[in-house]
């Protein structure tokens, strides 16, 4: 078999049910630089947390795994869950997912939002994990509306800062729960407001929301929607007036399962965010790319060739995976496949001219270098897996500075990590090119 250009599989970790692409979420260490990975088993009622350890006398890693039973999230037997987030509130982790539990005397569905705080030292490798911990200040909402996906914001008003709770529902609308401490307690306290007060660019949507993302540059708020009537909405609020200042809307054959919005250079920077890019993926056909979408709106579309020969793509991810500065688009989809796609602009193509001279003569065909812009995104990668894919994550699992691809299958968690000793080699070779441009300056 023929080595992996990008990765190898460093860890499998098994699932008890199968999830599905709500149901995964990050959530960062308070002892090292390293993510955690908390991923839902859908109709076991479970949640799993997934790290590494380092072991103190060897300094080698292990994978680790804490299960939290559907009994110590107080989810009834029989409930499912649908979605889960972690936020930070103030000095305190939430742990928020939604479940949803037939009732079998009424013969209805019942929905349920839960909000607890977890210790988040109970999260850190070899730490004592108790359920007294996870259920302190444990919060539970009925719902009455099918959820669909759970996602959290922060919002500056007043000079102070809210907590947010975004909700997908089957009724075709956002709804919003702010977060608040009681008392200066442990307990939260969810309550549920008005969309409108935060985000006006949620107002009459006219269908029900399927995939989300935000970027905020420059005391401006993008947010991108995808719908399951194939339409893609795009909006532009100013964060001091929560005034919408554009909007822009298309609309695909098909429903939108992936929205994603990204810049060209992966760069903390927010002026690299001011070329922004949004990918979106619908059910059938390929994958685009709008790109420099405050500028262009909808009309510079570059289509991701071939990325629906897989199946429809699940979910993505934006990472530069092979570490020149500049983003890749990683794709995971339902016909087992982690495709990867990079941005191409070059300036010379060789251009094939048909002429004749004459009418009724066959035509001779002339190759000519022509300047002309070759602009495309271009298939680099593609892995092959035993089962589908559902979500991605491109985070520091192992906390030594190097990222990790995450990857949720139908089957369990995979974690791909990149070759350490090529890493090591492209650092020392930063480093001697830094050392050169400095010795250069100061001659």
């Amino acid at each position: 078999m023929a080595q992996d250009k990008y990765f190898h599989e460093a860890h499998f970790c098994s699932l008890s049910s199968q999830g599905n692409v709500y149901g995964m979420t990050k959530v960062k260490s308070q002892v090292d630089r390293s993510f955690k990975i908390l991923v839902s088993s859908g109709k076991a009622g479970q949640i799993t947390c997934i790290g590494f350890q380092r072991d103190e006398t060897t300094s080698s890693l292990k994978p680790i795994s804490i299960e939290l039973e559907a009994g110590d999230l107080s989810i009834p037997d029989g409930a499912e869950l649908l979605s889960l987030d972690t936020f930070q509130l103030d000095d305190i982790l939430l742990l928020g997912f939604c479940f949803t539990k037939e009732d079998t005397i009424d013969n209805n569905t019942i929905q349920w939002l839960n909000a607890s705080n977890i210790i988040s030292t109970q999260l850190e490798p070899g730490a004592d994990f108790t359920v007294a911990g996870l259920m302190q200040g444990l919060s539970s909402v009925e719902l009455d509306f099918n959820c669909l996906f759970l996602k959290h914001r922060l919002i500056k008003q007043n000079g102070m800062t809210v907590h947010l709770c975004l909700m997908s529902g089957d009724d075709s609308k956002i709804h919003l729960f702010t977060l608040e401490r009681e008392d200066f307690g442990n307990t939260i306290k969810c309550c549920e407001v008005s969309c409108e007060i935060f985000f006006p660019e949620f107002k009459e949507l006219g269908s029900c929301v399927i995939c989300l993302d935000f970027v905020e540059i420059g005391g401006k708020r993008i947010s991108a929607i995808g719908c399951d009537n194939g339409s893609v909405l795009v909006f532009v609020v100013d964060l001091k007036s929560l005034h919408i200042l554009e909007s822009w809307k298309t609309r695909h054959d098909h429903p939108i399962i992936v929205v994603k919005l990204f810049s060209n250079m992966i760069s903390p920077d927010s002026k690299a965010l001011e070329i922004c890019h949004l990918l979106a993926s619908s059910v059938t056909t390929p994958s685009v790319v709008y790109r420099n979408i405050l500028k262009n709106g909808f009309t510079n579309v570059k289509s991701l060739h071939n990325s629906n020969s897989h199946d429809l793509v699940m979910c993505a991810c934006v990472a530069d995976i092979d570490w020149d500065g500049e983003p890749e688009i990683v794709l995971g989809t339902n016909g087992h496949c982690l495709l990867a796609y990079k941005w191409y602009a070059e300036d010379k193509t060789t251009l094939t001219i048909h002429t004749s001279d004459s009418p009724g003569k066959d035509a001779e065909e002339e190759e000519d270098d022509l300047w002309l812009p070759m602009e495309e995104y271009r298939l680099t990668y593609i892995r092959k897996f035993s089962h589908p894919l559902m979500g991605l994550e491109y985070v520091d699992m192992t906390g030594d500075g190097v990222c990790e691809l995450v990857i949720l299958c139908s089957d369990g968690v995979r974690i791909l990590q990149h070759n350490l000793e090529k890493a090591k080699n492209v650092v020392m070779e930063r480093l001697n090119k830094f050392k050169m441009v400095k010795d250069d300056d100061k001659k």
